[in-house]
């Protein structure tokens, strides 16, 4: 019996032993890193809209880099090879937020030569699909080998996600938006039952909408797994390639970027909120139980898309080691992120850019590349003249080979607990990004340049911020102008007349917003003219409800045309659902092509120097006139138009109940009308008008002699085309005439009458939208 004791306890020893041996590493907590240590090496040049670059794990050197416009390229011993790996131009589309927009490589790819990618195709819908690699040429793909594995419908043109990856499992994964428009209207990213969701019933592969999807690639059947749901638009994500960590950057709506975590070994089923919540804010109402809150979250003073990015795990810059990188295109700030050793998330400002940074990318070793929409890609280096350490040991070749299935449960050390899947992270998380950590005495490359995101105050009272970004750019490169709504109220239409100097800068077109798209609204867009100056009014329409609180409205995209400064100014005016005026400051941007950026800081008043806002009149708000007293004969009673001071010119006309014409007259400049001497009847008044939707109302004369007064009552304006419809096709016609004195534009646009078409006309047209006549009253 003691010799069988002895043999037990030999074997538990040896059992520890091996759990030893195995375990994986503890991870060293990270410390807050150092921005002046490092720099941004360039490594690519003159590329077209990359939007990501990647490895293929082979060992090879080689680097990917992915062009929005549907080509491949090799980077390789420092140059861009001038033979595409893949060319797919011909099948995908490249409008708004559409292209090529992910690639990712068999795990075993050195062996089985595949790769798979996701685009959106001609047809505006998300296609996976797989490739081979021409065996004669390992530097080009055979285009004949395209199998498409799984297809989406897209119902528009925004928020299309589509990055792919291989997990440590061996799954591959691929994420995407909510479907577009904005505020997920259809309710995609929370749908997991087709029952409950009519618009998923009428198109079955919209389900996957707003989702994180798993896939097994050696199944038979290429359907996917849903593996997490909540999410609005994951642009970049990935996996810490030491821990398994999934960490996600999800594109905010009108207010919040975030980052979200999800842990190794946390499984299936997570829900990371949206639309219930933005960030760690309510969005629509309600609660979510069981949310994974973000661990990090930022507002639109600092940016307006987030770019997720990937935990530093290469070689060369060992004081970095667990530290994740992640960034805002609109702006170029770089964020460092890590959980120090009480396992609290510390974020901070790491780097302020000038790129508009579409994807963050590794090498095989672990190094971290930041790809720039512009069109070059730089690597991060160290920018001190120190060897590295001997303790940052490279990491084997193989890293990108998947851990198989039976380790996926394997503990996370304890310097990398997860937070639990049922466990949301307090509002205390958010943080505001400072430059206090970097020196005044730092020296940045020539290319960057550090703008503390709180040297410029918002007013406080509603405002238009016309942000530039970036505020410097070379030849060639692309700038936005971002036309940022914040604290208004009961808004329903804009008009913004902007002007740069064209020596400088040209437009190329407009992008939709939150604010204003065309799931929610109308957009009259005039175009980017000769002289600089770009007009653009857009009303929302009915059912959408006003905008209030911070939005962004839209973007004016431009291209680089020269050197030389060049001022970004625009006019604006608000108005609500009856065309009444609201208030709203401009504060204005600048635009420099060598040199610092240049700002036009607000203040609660407008400066003098800001261009000033239109000086149209107020609309008055309707209210009916005292009641005319002609004789108590007469049928009468008072018209108006909804949003004009002068009513006169309003046909009313006299039926009975049969339909019998009786007669005509029109209405005074009061609004009143009366048509004497009715005898008793039933009769109907019909009051009309060009632009208005016409009217019935009952008017029955009981006696001979006693007449009938119908009252007040407004014609609802928008009717352009005088087919008795409020419609698309009215808007269409204002759009057209927009900015336009009437005449020579038709009456029946100036809806208000005050001799010029523009946004207070076309809003009439959005609060009445789907309204049809005659209206019975």
């Amino acid at each position: 019996m003691r010799k069988l004791w002895v043999i037990i306890l030999i074997l538990i020893l040896s059992a520890v032993l091996a759990l030893s041996v195995n375990a994986a590493p503890a991870a060293q907590a990270p410390v807050p890193p150092v921005p002046a240590n490092y720099k941004f090496t360039t490594v690519a040049t003159g590329l077209t809209k990359p939007v990501l670059i990647t490895h293929a794990g082979d060992n090879s050197g080689r680097l990917f880099i992915v062009e929005q416009s549907g080509k491949i390229k090799i980077l390789q011993n420092g140059s861009v090879l001038p033979t595409a790996f893949l060319d797919m131009s011909t099948l995908v589309s490249t409008g708004n937020e559409q292209g090529l927009l992910g690639l990712a490589f068999h795990p075993n790819f050195a062996q089985n030569v595949l790769l798979y990618v996701c685009y959106t195709d001609t047809n505006g819908d998300t296609v996976l699909a797989r490739y081979n690699v021409n065996t004669a040429d390992p530097n080009t793909v055979n285009t004949a080998t395209r199998t498409p594995l799984f297809f989406v419908d897209q119902p528009y043109s925004n928020h299309n996600g589509g990055h792919i990856a291989f997990g440590p499992d061996g799954f591959l994964y691929m994420g995407l938006g909510d479907g577009g428009s904005g505020g997920d209207p259809q309710n995609y990213a929370q749908t997991t039952n087709p029952a409950t969701n009519p618009n998923v019933q009428q198109s079955p592969t919209r389900i996957n909408l707003g989702k994180m999807l798993r896939f097994d690639v050696s199944a038979v059947a290429f359907q996917p797994q849903i593996f997490a749901i909540g999410l609005r638009n994951p642009w970049r994500w990935s996996f810490d390639r030491l821990t398994g960590d999934m960490y996600i950057g999800d594109v905010g709506q009108g207010n919040w970027e975030e980052v979200d975590f999800w842990p190794a070994n946390g499984g299936a089923g997570a829900n990371f909120g949206w639309k219930v919540y933005e960030g760690n804010h309510s969005y629509s109402g309600g609660s979510l139980s069981g949310t994974i809150f973000p661990f990090a979250e930022y507002d639109h003073a600092s940016g307006c898309s987030v770019t997720g990015g990937y935990v530093y795990r290469g070689s060369q810059l060992a004081a970095l080691q667990g530290v994740y990188f992640f960034a805002d295109y609109c702006s170029g700030n770089i964020w460092s992120s890590f959980r120090d050793g009480s396992d609290a998330w510390q974020t901070a400002l790491f780097k302020t850019t000038s790129y508009n940074i579409s994807s963050f990318g590794q090498d095989q070793t672990g190094e971290l590349y930041v790809v720039n929409l512009g069109g070059n890609i730089v690597r991060l280096d160290s920018n001190v003249a120190t060897p590295v350490p001997a303790t940052a040991t490279p990491l084997p070749p193989n890293t990108n080979t998947p851990v198989p299935p039976t380790l996926t449960n394997t503990p996370v050390p304890p310097s990398a607990t997860p937070i639990p899947s049922n466990t949301a992270v307090p509002p205390t998380a958010t943080f505001t990004p400072t430059t206090t950590d970097i020196p005044p005495s730092a020296t940045l490359e020539p290319t960057l340049t550090v703008i503390p995101p709180s040297e410029t105050p918002l007013p406080t009272q509603p405002s238009l911020n016309v942000d530039v970004l970036p505020g410097t750019g070379d030849i060639g490169e692309t700038v936005l102008v971002m036309l940022n709504l914040r604290g208004v109220s009961n808004l329903y239409g804009l008009q913004v007349d902007c002007q740069v100097n064209p020596a400088v800068l040209g437009g190329t077109g407009l992008v939709e917003g939150d604010g204003f798209n065309s799931s929610t609204s109308f957009i009259a867009n005039k175009g980017y003219q000769p002289d600089g100056s770009w007009t653009v009014g857009a009303s929302r329409l009915l059912p959408n409800p006003a905008i209030s609180g911070d939005t962004l409205a839209f973007t004016l995209n431009f291209i680089v045309l020269a050197s030389g400064s060049g001022d970004v100014t625009c006019a604006a005016l608000a108005v609500d659902q009856n065309g009444n005026e609201l208030p709203l400051t401009v504060v204005n941007g600048s635009f420099t092509g060598n040199g610092p950026v240049v700002t036009d800081e607000p203040t609660v008043e407008p400066t003098a120097t800001n261009t000033p806002e239109p000086t149209l009149e107020p609309t008055a708000t309707n209210t009916p006139p005292p009641t005319p007293v002609p004789d108590s004969s007469s049928v009468r009673g008072v018209l108006a138009f909804q949003s004009r001071t002068d009513q006169s010119g309003i046909k009313v006309e006299l039926y009975t109940s049969a339909g019998q014409f009786q007669g005509e007259t029109m209405s005074a400049s009061d609004g009143s009308f009366a048509f004497p001497n009715v005898p008793a009847g039933d009769y109907v008044v019909q009051a009309s008008a060009d632009g208005h939707l016409a009217i019935q109302v009952a008017a029955p004369v009981t006696n001979d002699g006693q007449g009938y007064n119908i009252g007040f009552h407004e014609l609802k304006a928008g009717d352009t085309d005088g087919n008795q419809i409020i419609d698309l096709a009215d808007a269409v016609f204002i759009g057209g005439n927009f900015n336009i004195s009437a005449p020579p534009a038709p009456n029946s646009v100036d809806l208000n009458g005050d001799g010029i078409v523009n946004i207070r006309d076309l809003v009439l047209v959005g609060g009445n939208y789907g309204l049809a006549g005659p209206i019975v009253e």
